[in-house]
């Protein structure tokens, strides 16, 4: 039963993984900011917190055309302001008068895009909601491309300096982890409820030791990532992609240790 629900959190996974790195590319090189601009980061927030409620109906209603058209409608919201960001922020010169001008070019069509895409999705997918989400994907895709092509005679673009934004998301990531892993116990203590406290005080802690198991394998991975991340000094997309892949698994870690409390003696847990 689990399995069936991996398929829909990747996807969602990768789309928000997608929006930050989107974001990213407009907190690059921006020095100042104004009151519209910050009141379109709180609507690029919003829309992104919202986006458990579309996947939702994905898992209750299957892939069905509505529910495609429901989740692509978030995505427009979530790309757009993405774009207005991006059009305040030139436009009222918030960022470094510096920034080379392929970033430019590359930024403002990686941008337009994607909404260009989940637009154009939404309307195909009255008659065809695979096509429909294969639309989507190819233009998702093609933003991660299009920097070959504003880069490829620009020496140096290769990398970023910083690294602050990949551990301030993955110590926030990591946090949520830690905070979930308890989630096994409080479902623990709410279903022995009408048990006897001696009884519920049992069940809760016999699940401490898997728990605590859990608790110090993120830690340990935690402190792997600190110890890498205290000699790198520059980063790649490569890296930033890695990074997401390496908070997929951190992020997997409370229904695996939800599934190894559940069931203890099982060898395939």
């Amino acid at each position: 039963d689990l399995l069936s629900y991996i398929s829909f959190y990747l996807v969602s996974y990768l789309v928000v993984a997608n929006s930050w790195i989107s974001h990213y590319h407009i907190f690059t090189y921006l020095k100042r900011s104004s009151s519209l601009f910050i009141m379109l980061n709180v609507l690029f927030l919003a829309s992104i917190v919202f986006l458990p409620v579309p996947v939702a109906f994905f898992y209750d209603y299957g892939n069905q055309a509505e529910v495609w058209q429901v989740f692509a409608s978030t995505q427009v919201v979530t790309s757009a302001t993405l774009l207005l960001m991006w059009v305040v922020a030139r436009g009222d010169r918030l960022l470094d008068s510096e920034v080379p001008p392929e970033y430019l070019r590359y930024t403002t069509a990686r941008l337009f895009v994607i909404p260009l895409g989940t637009l154009l999705s939404i309307g195909v997918a009255f008659y065809n909601v695979w096509f429909a989400e294969g639309i989507f994907l190819f233009f998702s895709v093609l933003g991660w491309f299009l920097r070959n092509i504003y880069y490829r005679h620009h020496p140096g673009a290769g990398y970023l300096e910083g690294t602050t934004r990949l551990c301030s998301i993955t110590d926030n990531m990591t946090a949520v982890a830690f905070t979930f892993l308890i989630a096994t116990i409080t479902d623990t203590l709410r279903s022995n409820i009408h048990q006897p406290f001696s009884t519920t005080l049992g069940a809760v802690l016999a699940e401490l030791p898997v728990y605590g198991f859990s608790l110090l394998l993120v830690g340990f991975y935690w402190l792997l990532h600190h110890r890498i991340y205290m000699v790198i000094r520059r980063h790649t997309m490569t890296l930033i992609w890695l990074n997401f892949a390496f908070l997929l698994f951190i992020e997997f870690q409370p229904p695996i240790n939800a599934l190894h409390a559940t069931y203890p003696t099982s060898q395939l847990t």
